[in-house]
């Protein structure tokens, strides 16, 4: 029997949403984080999607989330001393997200750790396998 591409589609689905909630629950186990992995995703976003700190409405629309979710996870970075929020100088109902120095400083005393462990996670990657999914 042959499979049809639209049976191919939704398989294809089923394992990318399933390796997404497979990576989430690694990262959660593995990363010994101060914060949920969404939380994690949106300072991954900042700090790689942006030169400088983003409002929080294209935060948002950087992470396919709504601009309250961001909102939300961004005052719970707050209260941890992660990221501070502040008006937008040239649009005062604009809210910019900063990071903190605790940010920078806590990336700083866990990049030994962190790198041992990336290793670990993708022991049997090649550089290759690891190049093409980029």
């Amino acid at each position: 029997m042959t499979t049809s591409r639209t049976e191919n589609q939704t398989a294809l689905l089923g394992v990318v949403l399933t390796l997404s909630r497979l990576w989430e629950h690694i990262l959660n186990t593995n990363l010994k984080a101060d914060f949920s992995f969404q939380q994690f995703l949106l300072l991954a976003a900042m700090d790689k999607r942006f030169d400088a700190p983003p409002r929080i409405t294209d935060l948002a629309q950087a992470m396919l989330m709504t601009h309250q979710n961001v909102k939300k996870l961004a005052l719970q970075l707050q209260k941890k001393n992660f990221v501070t929020l502040k008006p937008d100088p040239e649009d005062r109902r604009a809210v910019r997200i900063h990071f903190t120095p605790h940010y920078h400083a806590y990336w700083e005393e866990r990049k030994d750790a962190d790198i041992v462990r990336m290793e670990h996670l993708f022991a049997d990657a090649t550089d290759e396998t690891i190049e093409s999914l980029l």
